[in-house]
């Protein structure tokens, strides 16, 4: 049998000791990586119309003068009260809630960072809804990964949008509007994340 020499028997254990160096060191590498990649609402986006439901804020029966819609409601995409117009000729349908924010039509959504805006589009609504990170213009808008807000008022009302990552995976979306002289109208809409898988189904 072949005898190994000093040098050789010394190195055995310094090879492993260098092998396990080099795995330990590529793992710290490639960990800050998948650090990284928080949660975010960034991503596309299918209205869960049950939780939306279950959600839903109830209507507390009040008289048409102090209601921002009157009586001309009815119940639109997901659940969420829609004004319905009044004939040519009628009183005005509570004209500070008639121009209802557009994401409430979402029923599938995207969301998307393109410089410092958050872009916001469903195929129901006729161009992007963007968000533009700052105060500017009187709306105030803030972004993390998990929340997207934006508050502004009118001369006509005031209005909040609230996007929230929920720990389960689940987007919420709030929307208030708060017509002057009249009470505050709150709308829940929820969505589920669209896996990769049924993107490209």
């Amino acid at each position: 049998m072949e005898k190994k020499s000093p040098y050789e028997l010394a190195s055995s254990p310094l090879k492993l000791v260098l092998a396990c160096l080099f795995v330990c060191t590529t793992t710290l590498l490639t960990f800050p990586a998948v650090a990284n990649q928080k949660p975010s609402l960034i991503g596309d986006w299918q209205l869960n119309r049950d939780l939306t439901e279950e959600r839903r804020p109830k209507v507390r029966k009040s008289k048409p003068s102090q209601s921002g819609f009157g009586t001309n409601v009815a119940v639109g995409a997901g659940g969420v009260l829609m004004p319905v117009p009044r004939r040519q000729g009628g009183p005005s349908a509570g004209g500070a809630t008639a121009n209802l924010p557009k994401v409430l039509a979402c029923q599938e959504l995207s969301l998307d960072r393109q410089g410092s805006d958050v872009v916001v589009s469903c195929p129901q609504m006729l161009e992007p809804r963007k968000f533009v990170i700052g105060k500017i213009h009187g709306r105030t808008v803030r972004w993390s990964n998990r929340k997207l807000t934006e508050k502004y008022s009118s001369t006509s009302r005031r209005v909040t949008h609230e996007f929230n990552l929920e720990r389960s995976g689940v987007m919420e979306i709030k929307i208030t509007v708060k017509p002057k002289g009249a009470k505050r109208l709150t709308y829940i809409l929820v969505f589920d994340r669209v896996s990769d898988d049924a993107q490209h189904a």
